[in-house]
């Protein structure tokens, strides 16, 4: 058991097998936004952002003997103004991840809280997301210079190319060379790379 999530058998269909798996990558892709704290099951539901689902219930487990009685996430804050009760979180969760989860923001201005999908910027829940998150260890780590590079104003032949030279995919000699000489053919004084070519080389820097 995860939890009280039951793992897979072998005997399970592959429709049961399904639903498993889907569960888990929607718990692993789901959090709680912290409002009033009165409607998210403290042990059950995600609301540690930087945890998944497993690790999450995990550290619950592993801090319940302190504190049973405790049953949502309100029971850690201060009611009246909505703040955490950081003594508390620290007496539960130790100094360190006691006081990093204090930095949690808290929305005081919503009256609910508010579950939404992690790895969306809208926060919605979509089967796209949840299959990237689900196939995110076959991806590169998404990068915000891709997305600046690729939502900027410039031309798309230039975005082209600097994406080529980023992602090493020029053919310059350093790479394709073979056994002729590497050195840049314009300055001399270093070898031909994407790097050099359009920021160090003399000629690339006065033109």
């Amino acid at each position: 058991m995860i939890g009280n999530f039951a793992l897979a058998r072998p005997t399970d269909s592959p429709v049961w097998r399904g639903i498993l798996e889907a569960r888990k990558i929607i718990c692993d892709g789901s959090c709680t936004i912290i409002a009033t704290g009165e409607d998210t099951n403290l042990w059950w539901q995600p609301w540690i952002p930087w945890m998944e689902y497993e690790e999450f219930r995990e550290t619950m487990e592993m801090i319940r003997p302190k504190a049973p009685s405790l049953r949502c996430v309100a029971d850690l804050m201060f009611r009246n103004n909505r703040t955490w009760n950081r003594r508390f979180l620290e007496f539960l969760f130790g100094y360190e991840l006691g006081s990093l989860i204090s930095t949690i923001q808290i929305n005081s201005f919503a009256e609910k809280d508010m579950l939404i999908w992690k790895n969306s910027d809208s926060g919605m829940f979509s089967v796209k997301g949840a299959y990237l998150c689900s196939q995110r260890t076959r991806f590169a780590e998404k990068k915000e210079l891709w997305k600046w590079l690729w939502d900027s104003k410039i031309h798309p032949r230039q975005s082209m190319m600097l994406w080529r030279a980023i992602a090493g995919a020029l053919p310059s000699a350093d790479k394709y060379g073979g056994s002729n000489s590497c050195v840049c053919p314009f300055c001399g004084s270093d070898s031909e790379s994407p790097l050099h070519i359009f920021v160090r080389c003399a000629l690339a820097r006065a033109i």
